[in-house]
């Protein structure tokens, strides 16, 4: 009769339902892991997006002030290159261009001196008599600045017209003051240089000479896009020195 009886401690299942003990343990622990390892393949990277899409919106914020800062300095330079012009031309006479220099160290013409050359032989393309004056003095080299622009115009643009180096100019004012002697019998007169400099230097014409500064007309020294890195600085400079002159002298 002892035999028959169940120990304690012993496994009570019958014969058909012997098996691991700790199967059903096992199963709930494979899954959860299974689930924790799928939900981490699915949320990897998400935690980096949100710092993407920051940096995206950053670079997209500085593009924007960086167009609007450009654009301005094109705006400042178009609007510049309209103002302070004159309304009598005096017929017969020649076509004058003056262009303003810019302290040159070194012993040859600089990047803006080199502008300022072209945009005054495309201000003269179509004039039948043309006269080209070039003043700046040696304020930041040895050598004057006119003297600089001389050689690039001959010896690199090609050009074989009327020349006169003014080189004795060390301002903008000496550079209007100067030059007057080449303008008695200019029909029509073109200042260049960066927009808001010639015009600056046509304020000192109407200042110094307002029956010359009646033939004053509009040179080609205002492109869309040239100089675009520069115009916003030069923009800046030129607003500056223009202030507190009047728009119009007569």
């Amino acid at each position: 009769m002892n035999q028959d009886r169940p120990r304690f401690g012993g496994d009570r299942r019958g014969p058909d339902e012997q098996g691991p003990a700790h199967a059903p343990c096992e199963s709930g622990f494979q899954k959860a892991r299974d689930g924790a390892v799928a939900w981490s393949f699915r949320n990897r990277g998400r935690g980096k997006r949100p710092d993407a899409i920051v940096t995206v919106r950053k670079l997209a914020l500085v593009l924007a002030v960086g167009a609007v800062v450009l654009l301005w300095g094109e705006v400042a330079h178009w609007r510049s290159s309209t103002r302070r012009l004159g309304t009598r031309e005096m017929p017969g006479g020649p076509d004058v261009t003056v262009v303003l220099g810019y302290k040159n160290r070194g012993g040859r013409a600089n990047l803006i001196n080199r502008y300022r050359v072209r945009a005054a032989l495309r201000s003269q393309q179509g004039s039948q008599e043309a006269r080209l004056v070039l003043s700046g003095g040696s304020v930041g080299g040895a050598v004057p600045e006119a003297e600089l622009m001389a050689c690039y115009v001959r010896n690199q643009q090609g050009y074989r017209g009327e020349l006169v180096i003014e080189a004795s100019s060390r301002s903008t004012w000496e550079n209007i003051e100067n030059v007057l002697p080449c303008l008695e019998d200019a029909g029509r007169i073109r200042i260049v240089s960066n927009s808001l400099h010639a015009e600056k230097g046509r304020a000192y014409l109407w200042t110094l000479r307002p029956d010359l500064a009646e033939r004053l007309v509009k040179a080609d020294e205002y492109r869309f896009g040239e100089l675009i890195l520069l115009k916003p600085v030069m923009a800046l400079i030129g607003a500056r020195n223009l202030r507190g002159l009047p728009r119009v002298l007569t």
